[in-house]
């Protein structure tokens, strides 16, 4: 009776295990795939986990970009798009990745809008407003409100556009990043 209870834990616990782990949405893992199909296959599994981070388990339509002379020695880069619901607001976005030595380096962008918020009251709520960020330009928009680029102090690889528009607050977030790929 000990072995089976053991084993009912054991089960229990590869269960809820399997259910915290990362899985790739279809069509994120749909884009891994196209990737490796065409031969793009060094920085393909990052580039997925790369959409997969930014969207968090949501569903995107895509397009995707490669060089078709040398897919795994060229840059590889999506745009897409996620719906909203809710409780997460829809985005758009791009991740760009180049092969370098056994890594990947790039960028990657994304855009989303806040409805019905200033963006003065979203950089406050999202803990902009404190000493780790610089304020780089706050200049007006044209359409009364104002545009805020705004960059991590301790780092330039991190930036933020926060920008008032009709109804809402738009945030730009752009990022370079460097995945190992040796692993």
């Amino acid at each position: 009776m000990k072995i089976l209870g053991g084993f009912f834990a054991l089960v229990v616990y590869l269960v809820s295990f399997s259910a915290n782990s990362e899985v790739l949405p279809k069509n994120v893992l749909d884009t891994k795939e196209e990737f490796d199909k065409v031969g793009a296959t060094v920085c393909s599994t990052a580039i997925a986990s790369t959409v997969a981070f930014i969207v968090k388990g949501r569903a995107i339509d895509s397009q995707r970009q490669w060089d078709t002379k040398k897919p795994n020695q060229s840059a590889i880069s999506i745009d897409f798009a996620a719906a909203g619901g809710k409780t997460d607001y829809s985005l758009t976005g791009s991740v760009y990745l180049i092969p370098v030595g056994n890594k990947c380096e790039g960028t990657y962008t994304y855009t989303v809008v806040f409805p019905g918020s200033n963006c003065q009251s979203v950089m406050t709520d999202k803990g902009f407003v404190a000493p780790d960020w610089s304020e780089l330009m706050n200049d007006p928009n044209g359409d009364g409100g104002k545009v805020v680029f705004m960059s991590a102090v301790k780092s330039s690889d991190l930036s933020f556009i926060f920008n008032d528009v009709a109804g809402g607050c738009s945030m730009l977030k752009r990022e370079s990043i460097t995945k190992d790929v040796s692993k």
